[in-house]
């Protein structure tokens, strides 16, 4: 099992443990059923963490929520550039924590593979492409027009 994979198990379980809905994007219970039932059950503020927040706007799925219900939260984005976009995009949000680091197997430094964030011809969700394997990297690279 990918570390990917292995932190996904931990992070449900952990939020499972303490009462907590868990999502990800092929979650099979939809995001707005899984809210309402947090809603009932606490008065809190929804609490998330979001792995590879890129730049906080382009393609994200939570943002509107975070800035209309005052959404808490952690926000991990390890590419320099998209995470200091990310961090101005949320300036005037409270509640936010921002990491700036990649989710691996182990500790330490590895290399993170990544398209030309600077070239215009790329689709906007290409931009936020990064991964420790190149060869991913590659084969959606070769999935772009052109």
């Amino acid at each position: 099992m990918g570390g990917v994979q292995v932190l996904k198990r931990v992070v449900r379980g952990t939020l499972e443990k303490a009462g907590i809905g868990a999502y990800s994007r092929d979650a099979e219970l939809g995001f707005d059923f899984l809210l309402r039932i947090q809603r009932l059950r606490s008065r809190r503020p929804f609490f998330f963490i979001q792995v590879g927040a890129q730049d906080g706007v382009t393609g994200d799925p939570i943002r509107e929520r975070v800035l209309s219900e005052g959404w808490h939260g952690i926000l991990v984005e390890p590419r320099g550039l998209l995470f200091e976009q990310l961090r101005r995009n949320y300036t005037r949000c409270e509640g936010l924590s921002f990491v700036n680091a990649a989710i691996g197997e182990s500790n330490g430094t590895r290399t993170m593979h990544a398209l030309d964030a600077s070239d215009p011809g790329l689709p906007p969700w290409a931009h936020g492409l990064g991964t420790f394997d190149l060869e991913t990297l590659v084969r959606h690279e070769a999935e772009l027009p052109g």
